[in-house]
């Protein structure tokens, strides 16, 4: 805006100045068009053309996932601190945010201070996280994300609304999404899942080469709804390539599961999240148990609660959360996980 007026206002003066005879019309006509060649020439936005000095947020993630690859994010932000443009790193933990104003039919897990951090103004993003909470939605279709995925990246989830198609889709309709990736440390291989208003859409074996690139398909809807495209990258897992694809990670279990016994002093929040870990592995089957006040214990089953006798004596392993005193028993001759809570160990 500053720059307008003063092309105006040297526009204005130089016409008055060189054309001084002529109807007032025909000089104003000739300020305004004289500004417009002055903005043109001098300001790279009007042009259509990109800022001599783009800003560019880098989105560090700082979850507990990421610990591992924290050499490799070191490497790639001292390559993006040699490139042009004004750069700010930003750290993100993927923590959840409430907001009340969520309809119930969008999924939340979408809203994490990740989205606080893309909703800023730039003029492009670079991502480096391994996936393991989604990107959000609230992302200018003028400012591109450019997602770096690590080596040893167990998933990558990119969850976005795509805001160049409708915002509400009706079935059989048709448009375009696009991933951009890098991958570093050698090739990738695995499935690319595609899913258009929670409905799974594609399911195809994409081969990424190391380096950077796009991926583009063509989505059909199958049913009315928002246009919520996720776009979820996901290791083989073959025996066959668990050699050569070192982002592939297997779990073996004999014939029958594998038992786990949560034990909690208390409904400490930790209990859900642990067995909700635990749950998504396959082969292993999850109990867990909370003692409440009187000495009484309740068993979780899915989200519901009920009494119970108590914790049994035996399983393959314990995820113990509580004190010496109660959990000591549980400890002895079976591999344990203990989260102490207290001052008396």
């Amino acid at each position: 805006m500053t720059l307008l007026l003063i092309a105006l206002i040297l526009a204005v003066g130089s016409v008055f100045l060189l054309y001084r005879r002529g109807p007032w019309y025909l000089l104003l006509m000739r300020a305004l068009a004289l500004a417009g060649l002055i903005a043109l020439l001098l300001n790279p936005r009007i042009k259509g053309g990109a800022p001599s000095e783009p800003n560019v947020l880098v989105i560090l993630d700082l979850s507990p996932s990421m610990r591992e690859v924290i050499g490799w994010e070191d490497s790639v932000l001292a390559e993006i601190r040699k490139l042009p443009g004004k750069k700010e790193i930003l750290g993100v933990s993927g923590r959840l945010i409430p907001n009340p104003g969520i309809p119930l039919s969008v999924d939340s897990s979408d809203y994490t201070d990740l989205s606080l951090a893309l909703a800023r103004g730039a003029d492009a993003y670079i991502l480096l996280s391994d996936g393991l909470h989604n990107a959000p939605s609230q992302v200018s279709p003028q400012a591109p994300v450019l997602a770096l995925i690590p080596p040893k990246a167990r998933k990558f989830n990119l969850s976005a609304v795509s805001l160049t198609a409708p915002r509400t889709i009706d079935m059989g309709q048709e448009f375009p999404a696009t991933a951009s990736y890098a991958v570093r440390g050698g090739d990738w291989r695995g499935r690319c899942l595609l899913t258009l208003s929670g409905e799974t859409v594609k399911d195809t074996p994409v081969a990424l080469k190391e380096g950077r690139g796009s991926l583009t398909f063509r989505l059909k809807a199958k049913k009315p709804g928002h246009a919520r495209i996720e776009i979820r990258f996901v290791p083989d897992t073959d025996e066959g390539i668990i050699s050569d694809n070192s982002r592939a990670r297997t779990i073996t279990v004999e014939e029958g599961g594998f038992r786990v016994a949560i034990i909690a002093e208390g409904p400490w929040p930790d209990v859900g999240a642990i067995r909700r870990a635990a749950e998504g592995v396959p082969g292993i089957g999850v109990s867990s148990f909370v003692r409440l006040a009187q000495g009484r214990w309740t068993e979780m089953r899915g989200d519901t609660v009920a009494d119970c006798p108590g914790p049994p004596k035996e399983a393959d392993a314990f995820v113990l959360i509580g004190t010496k005193k109660l959990l000591g028993a549980y400890s002895a001759g079976k591999p344990s996980l203990i989260i102490m809570l207290g001052d008396n160990w």
